[in-house]
């Protein structure tokens, strides 16, 4: 027996035997007084949890793929599972447990504090109203379905439509806009761990991110616990004053391997065999995000914005994790397969997207721009529609359709740049006025490239661009200021 499993068994006076092994869950027998969810720990030093109890034993998930040996003691450790935080986390790849993946030194041990990684989500007096918009750097997402600082955003769609390209990008752009990134990956393969991580270094991001990472090689119940430490890193930033943004890569997963551990528990299967209660434990676990009052400022507000992550199978949003899941969250964006297809990327079906709170973070320009795009991309589809029925159309549809095409190729981003939101709305007002009518989809993005570097990098643009924006509150209005600065925006954009 380790030492360490012989300190805990004299210090509790208690311990059980293993009695049956379906691994990764153990049933043991001996406990007479042991809580829901502590920790215990076998002669062989390895860690598990109590899962359940019944009445002709307890199931304990181990945190191990080595299966423990039958009659093996166990002891308990009065204490619930808990995530080390440390000042040096950021930077890092770490397992559910705390254990580093990444090449960084191990912090001192002096200076580990350690918080429960599952927790009742904060109540409504420590929370705050969503009013920041949260930029994503896509021109789609950003004008057509904004979201907030503390929103939960479901991102839903088959394999292979964009997703975790889509919030790579997204995350490497929060974190160099100082928002500090928590990326769960679960139950994924391998190389996708090292994919991630390389991707983020590259962009500058992962100073700024810290990587939560299981690989379907890692113990069901070590996947399982990966969004929930997640989530307790996301809360010790925002106690330390960061804007926090979370995301779940994917939360389908997780459900396939909770279920897994719940069928070797014995418990009663519900639809499409999932236990009854994997609606409340992704609820429990999503309503830990939202935007709080701040921890030493009771004027100001931090958040922790989430991103789940669901797989669809044939764009069907109403299979039962998905479906679950859309109704604990305050939106959600749907990636189609299709348009991926097709060169629209991200490749958002913007008809069955839904953003329940990012509207109120808009200024009144934002929201005016916002209506006046989802109405006329829902006339031009309409009007596209036709033309494949080999209809005739009057010159007006023929430049209804010329502009449509130019708005989906602004918001195809074809390279891995992101964009300003006031970038995003002079362009729109620029293609607006004809002025990219007759341009090539390459064309297009060469001059939001220079224009965006021009907006970085020379005062006279960023005057003029953040002038127009702060000036106007219609889109009419906005428009019309834009067409008057024609030779300085154009001259801009071929610079």
């Amino acid at each position: 027996m380790s030492t360490t499993t012989a300190h805990y068994k004299k210090a509790t006076d208690e311990y059980a035997i293993v009695a049956e092994v379906h691994h990764p869950l153990v049933r043991a027998e001996g406990f007479t007084d042991i809580l829901p969810g502590e920790v215990v720990i076998f002669e062989n030093g390895q860690l598990g949890q109590i899962l359940s109890f019944n009445s002709d034993g307890i199931d304990i998930s181990v945190f191990s793929t080595k299966p423990v040996r039958p009659g093996s003691e166990i002891s308990r450790t009065r204490q619930k599972l808990s995530f080390p935080i440390h000042n040096q986390m950021l930077g890092n790849m770490y397992t559910p447990l705390g254990e580093l993946l990444s090449d960084a030194q191990p912090q001192n041990s002096a200076n580990i504090t350690f918080m429960p990684v599952v927790i009742t989500p904060p109540p409504l007096p420590r929370r705050a109203l969503i009013t920041k918009q949260f930029a994503t750097g896509f021109g789609l997402t950003d004008l057509m379905l904004p979201l907030g600082h503390g929103q939960r955003e479901l991102l839903a769609g088959d394999r292979k439509s964009g997703k975790s390209a889509f919030v790579r990008r997204l995350s490497a752009t929060q974190a160099r806009n100082g928002t500090k990134v928590v990326y769960a990956l679960i139950g994924k393969k391998v190389a996708e761990l090292k994919e991630t991580y390389n991707y983020l270094s590259q962009a500058g991001a992962m100073k700024d991110t810290v990587i939560i990472a299981t690989s379907a090689r890692d113990a069901v119940s070590t996947i399982a616990l990966t969004p929930f430490a997640a989530m307790t890193v996301a809360e010790a930033l925002r106690d330390q004053g960061h804007d926090v943004l979370v995301v779940l890569d994917q939360l389908s997963t997780h459900a396939e391997f909770y279920r897994e551990l719940s069928l070797l528990a014995r418990r009663f299967p519900g639809r499409d065999s999932y236990p009854g209660d994997i609606f409340y434990v992704h609820a429990q676990l999503l309503e830990r995000a939202g935007c709080f009052i701040h921890p030493t400022d009771p004027n100001k507000s931090v958040s922790i914005t989430c991103l789940p992550i669901a797989r669809t199978t044939n764009s069907d949003v109403t299979d039962y994790i998905t479906s679950n899941l859309i109704s604990i969250t305050d939106g959600h964006l749907l990636f189609e397969t299709k348009l991926y297809s097709q060169g629209q990327q991200p490749a958002i079906n913007t008809a069955l997207s839904v953003t329940r709170v990012g509207k109120q973070t808009q200024t009144p320009l934002l929201r005016d721009i916002n209506h006046v795009l989802t109405s006329f991309m829902s006339q031009y589809k309409k009007a596209r529609g036709l033309t494949h029925l080999a209809s005739e159309v009057s010159g007006e549809t023929q430049d209804m359709l010329k502009k449509g095409s130019v708005i989906l190729d602004f918001f195809s981003e074809i390279d891995d740049s992101t964009l300003p939101i006031v970038v995003q709305q002079v362009m729109v007002a620029m293609i607006w006025s004809g002025w990219f009518n007759q341009s090539h989809r390459a064309e297009l993005h060469s001059a939001r490239f220079k224009l965006n570097k021009a907006y970085q990098e020379t005062e006279a643009i960023s005057q003029t661009l953040n002038k127009l924006v702060a000036d106007n509150e219609r889109y009419t209005t906005f428009v019309t200021a834009v067409q008057e600065q024609k030779d300085l925006l154009l001259k801009a954009c071929q610079t």
